[in-house]
């Protein structure tokens, strides 16, 4: 075995969103499915958002971290690990900008996107079998 033929086999990480509580992938207008795809957590665009997050922590270590803080530190480094989408929301397919993520994954209507999101990347295994 070679330590330099193991590498990852992907950068990416494509969700396809399912109903709550389901396995019905969720479709847009046009019949295609609803997907978002982020930055796998050994990318460097990934880790930039782990060490924001951290530096901003140590800056702050003063302060007690809650579990809200918590939440919302998950949340800040699934919409920075966004790349791309193709949802539906609110009647159109809006530009996966960072101001547009956080409105949809935090909105009434997507707060459970986050958790399937999350889940994806703790399950994502990027290497294959030797």
């Amino acid at each position: 075995m070679d330590l330099s033929k193991i590498i990852p086999t992907s950068d990416e990480i494509e969700v396809t969103l399912v109903y709550p509580g389901t396995d019905k992938v969720l479709e847009n207008d046009d019949g295609t499915p609803m997907t978002i795809t982020l930055h796998a957590p050994h990318t460097k665009e990934y880790k930039a958002g782990v060490y924001e997050q951290a530096n901003k922590r140590i800056k702050e270590q003063q302060k007690e971290f809650t579990v809200q803080d918590w939440e919302a530190s998950t949340t800040d480094l699934l919409i920075k690990s966004i790349k791309s989408w193709d949802i539906t929301f609110d009647g159109e397919k809006p530009k996966a900008t960072k101001a547009k993520i956080k409105e949809v994954i935090t909105s009434k209507a997507g707060f459970w996107i986050v958790d399937q999101l999350q889940e994806k990347v703790n399950s994502f295994e990027a290497f294959t079998p030797a």
